[in-house]
């Protein structure tokens, strides 16, 4: 199932900074009044933009991306699971 092993680790270790780095932020408060997000992370407010939230953003971007890369079989299947627990896991209250 796994084609590459140090693909696939990258691809889950890029995704996992990506969504700690959301849920972290989020609660310290560093992505207060957000007005847009691309894959809930919060990148942008009225006044300007969170650049932590871009790299964060390019980063589980680079992971997404990353992943089918990795995969023999089920790739559309694995990367749309993925793709929607990035979305769905920072809205869950911890």
């Amino acid at each position: 199932m796994i084609k590459n092993n140090y693909l696939f680790y990258l691809s889950l270790l890029l995704i996992c900074v990506g969504l700690i780095g959301n849920i972290l932020f989020e609660n310290l408060g560093v992505f207060s009044n957000s007005t847009f997000s691309i894959l809930s992370i919060p990148i942008g407010s009225v006044d300007n933009y969170y650049y932590q939230g871009l790299f964060l953003l390019f980063l589980t971007t680079i992971g997404l991306s990353l992943l089918p890369f990795s995969l023999n079989e089920k790739k559309a299947t694995i990367s749309f699971t993925f793709l929607v627990a990035v979305i769905i896991i920072p809205h869950i209250p911890f």
